[in-house]
Formats: C-alpha cells, sequence, structure tokens
C-alpha cells in the first residue's frame, strides 16, 4: 500500500509541475488547473497518515526528514509557477 501512495505522490508531483507550465506557456487557459495541481500535497499526507494508523512509527521517523523536504520542494515549486501562471493571465 506504501508503494501506491508513493508513486501516486511522485506522478500526481510531477502533474502539478506539468499543469504549471501549461498554463504559462500553453495557448488555452483553465484557471481551475490551478486548484487541481495542489492534490500532489495531498498524497504526501495520505501516506504519513497511513504510515501512522498501522503503527509503522519507526518508518515514519525513517522517512520524515526526507518527506518533508520533498515536500518543501514540491509546494514550492507549484506555488512559483501557479503565481506565474497567474501574473501571466491577468491581462
Amino acid at each position: 500500500m506504501s508503494a501506491i501512495y508513493n508513486l501516486s505522490a511522485l506522478a500526481l508531483g510531477l502533474t502539478a509541475w506539468i499543469m504549471g507550465l501549461w498554463l504559462i506557456f500553453g495557448k488555452k487557459r483553465y484557471p481551475w488547473l490551478i486548484l487541481l495541481s495542489f492534490t500532489a500535497m495531498v498524497m504526501e499526507y495520505y501516506e504519513l497518515r497511513h504510515r501512522l494508523e498501522t503503527g509503522d512509527l519507526s518508518a515514519v521517523m525513517d522517512i520524515y526528514p526526507t518527506m518533508a523536504w520533498v515536500t518543501l520542494v514540491l509546494l514550492t515549486v507549484t506555488v512559483g509557477l501557479n503565481a506565474i501562471a497567474l501574473l501571466k493571465n491577468r491581462k
């Protein structure tokens, strides 16, 4: 189950960046993609929740430092791309 959360978080994170780039460079504008691009953050939460519910605290202690940095990078890039898309579409 944990592998599914990890792969889906990675896939959704890459999708969030692709959606941000689409909003910046694409010809058609879909403002609702900005909200959808933050769904990658939800999978990070569910991964941590799953490990806590199963009582696997040693795994949480092992993955938390890396997960915190990955989540920070994911959030920073996603917010940055969406901010650029909003400023570009403001015209």
